[in-house]
């Protein structure tokens, strides 16, 4: 469910849309130059011979039905298109977000949840969270996820890409994964811009010509300072910036992206006109993508590229790629397309009446997410932004925030909602002092410098099960970073637009169970810690049932009960076409090659070994800029 009820501020978003569209008739840009014709790229393969077009043949084709972090696509078509010999045809199932008014609003993400924009997915009923399904959402835009998440910007623990080498063995080319092998992509992305409230961030460690404007933008609660102060005084260390070769261990303000001129949203329009403007980058909306399209005549498969269509009873269309087809659609349908195409588990391909090509049995295997439980509190600092969850009546602070925003830019609006992060470990005792607390059952981290819990705080309280609390409220979060349950993503049929059956599997061990047993007390210390529990927790929630206040005093059965009810996705799903060895159940190899096939490749957060101890996005992103130089090395050389 989203947070937010789905009739938030009806009254409001007629004044949002007017406002924003007065403001862009000012400066009238010309539309950017996508394809919705289907024709202008593609043969029509259900068709009189009369009626087909002609293919385009491009050099490669990048199938985009919609990554979770969203944008390794864009940055691959518009990297790879640098390079004027190559030809490149971007498909995406959905649409632009350019006439989405609302969609470059940090604090409106929500409003596209449930939408024709989102794939509106669920998981099956999870017998160890409480038995019941899941929402997971996906995004189908035109620079994907990013237009319906945070937008945190987080490049993970060194320690975990050291670790990702070590799956794929010895072979030539596998130190490049590691970090050192993906620092200079890290910030080849982006263009740090510093921040006087934060000037101990070391800017030599941050990137500054990238495509990605990223800093500590936007709104910064009261509510947020006095969370940072808390954690200090819980004994955990100030950190300046998260995003470093010195690790993540600490608290710290969240670093976002604010503008991405990859994507094609309305706030960066101008540059990515420019980008969609190059002779040899087609961008088609509207495609979605149902097959990859093989050449079996020789000893291995080559893909040559792909089936795609409008619709279920749309007309059916292929296009053809002269050197080969990246898969860029995540870690949910990039298993989906590669097994509706015959590459994965053979006997589950047989069962749905798919013809087996490659028997890969890793392919939906090996499912990961960061599971989080959210703890909703009663704040009475007045400075809560729940006003923004107002579903009826004219909501005076919400119009003030809409005129603050749409006319200098900043307001509580620019929130992304998880300001303030901290990242700690299980087994720190200045965060766990009791000496009675249990050790974990084992340590899933990749050395003592990687976090295992991961703490946010949100200005506003919400349930992501649609059930109501009660205002002024903020929430306090505990996400579990380096889970060892592991789930799959199956056929659900041989239909392409049948979903997916996805299962997580959450808690499903032990250790996950403790390690968010362990963070919600965390959380409990810090609510209670100077200057948080003076300053903004109201113990007139204390009796409050739509509350979380009963922790206070909640025995650890208790709160392990309440870990199983309320666990719930922080949208950061990976690992279901791995980068490891064939035989240890990977997909891809070191050069992200499908196994046993030609011509294919997959780059997106699926390919992930294991998931990183933070974010997804930017490690996501960074394969994909990693990727897109080997790509063109690749085929241009002499």
């Amino acid at each position: 469910m989203s947070p937010f009820p789905q009739n938030t501020h009806l009254a409001v978003i007629g004044v949002v849309s007017a406002l924003l569209i007065f403001k862009a008739t000012k400066r009238a840009p010309k539309k950017p130059p996508l394809l919705n014709d289907l024709r202008d790229v593609a043969s029509r393969v259900d068709a009189d011979d009369e009626e087909a077009s002609f293919p385009l043949s491009p050099s490669l084709v990048l199938k985009r039905l919609k990554s979770p972090e969203g944008t390794a696509g864009c940055v691959l078509a518009a990297r790879l298109s640098e390079e004027p010999n190559l030809r490149v045809l971007l498909l995406e199932s959905g649409e632009s977000s350019v006439d989405l008014k609302l969609s470059n609003i940090p604090a409106a993400f929500h409003k596209l949840f449930k939408t024709k924009h989102d794939y509106d997915l669920s998981t099956v009923p999870q017998p160890n969270a409480g038995g019941s399904s899941r929402y997971w959402p996906r995004a189908r835009l035109l620079g994907g996820c990013t237009a319906i998440n945070a937008m945190i910007l987080h490049h993970a623990t060194p320690s975990d890409f050291d670790e990702w080498p070590k799956f794929l063995g010895k072979t030539k080319d596998n130190s490049i994964w590691s970090y050192q092998g993906l620092k200079k992509y890290l910030l080849k992305l982006e263009t740090f811009i510093p921040h006087k409230d934060h000037p101990d961030v070391d800017v030599s460690e941050r990137g500054s010509s990238g495509p990605m404007k990223t800093g500590y933008f936007g709104h910064n609660s009261y509510i947020t300072r006095q969370f940072i102060r808390a954690c200090q005084t819980a004994g955990i260390p100030a950190l300046p910036d998260a995003n470093t070769s010195k690790g993540t261990l600490g608290v710290t303000k969240t670093s976002f992206v604010k503008l991405f001129t990859f994507s094609t949203n309305q706030a960066n329009f101008p540059i990515s006109q420019l980008l969609l403007e190059r002779p040899n980058l087609r961008v088609c909306t509207s495609a979605i993508v149902t097959k990859v399209i093989f050449d079996k005549s020789g000893d291995q498969p080559r893909a040559v590229g792909v089936g795609f269509t409008t619709s279920r009873d749309g007309p059916r269309f292929e296009a053809r790629a002269r050197k080969e087809v990246i898969l860029c659609a995540g870690a949910i349908h990039t298993p989906h397309i590669l097994m509706l195409s015959g590459i994965g588990p053979a006997a589950q391909l047989a069962f749905h009446d798919v013809a087996p090509l490659v028997d890969l049995p890793g392919v939906g295997e090996h499912l990961m997410d960061h599971p989080t439980v959210d703890v909703n509190l009663l704040d009475k600092s007045g400075h809560s932004l729940g006003w923004m969850r107002k579903a009826t009546g004219v909501n005076f602070q919400a119009i003030s925030a809409l005129f603050q925003w749409t006319w200098m830019g900043n307001g509580p609006l620019t929130t992304n909602l998880a300001e303030g992060m901290a990242f700690i470990r299980a087994d720190d005792p200045k965060v766990f002092p009791d000496p009675q607390e249990l050790p974990l059952a084992e340590d899933s981290t990749s050395g003592p410098g990687c976090p295992d819990i991961e703490l946010f705080v949100t200005p506003m309280g919400y349930n992501l099960f649609g059930e109501q609390i009660t205002e002024p409220a903020f929430g306090v979060h505990a996400v579990g970073l380096r889970p060892t349950s592991l789930g799959t993503v199956r056929l659900r049929s041989n239909d392409p637009f049948d979903s997916p059956v996805i299962d997580p599997r959450y808690l499903s061990t032990q250790h996950d169970v403790q390690v968010l047993i362990k963070g919600v007390k965390a959380l409990i210390r810090i609510t209670q810690a100077e200057p948080l529990v003076s300053k903004v927790v109201d113990r007139a929630g204390d009796d409050d049932p739509t509350l979380d206040h009963h922790l206070f005093k909640a025995t650890r059965a208790e709160i392990e009960e309440f870990v199983r009810e309320r666990v719930n996705t922080l949208y950061h799903p990976t690992s279901t076409a791995r980068m490891a060895r064939r035989e240890d159940g990977g997909v891809v190899d070191e050069e992200l090659k499908v196994y046993g096939v030609r011509g294919l490749r997959v780059v997106d957060a699926s390919i992930f070994p294991t998931i990183p101890a933070g974010h997804t996005a930017a490690p996501t992103l960074a394969v994909a800029e990693k990727m897109a130089d080997l790509v063109k090395a690749e085929h241009t050389k002499a």
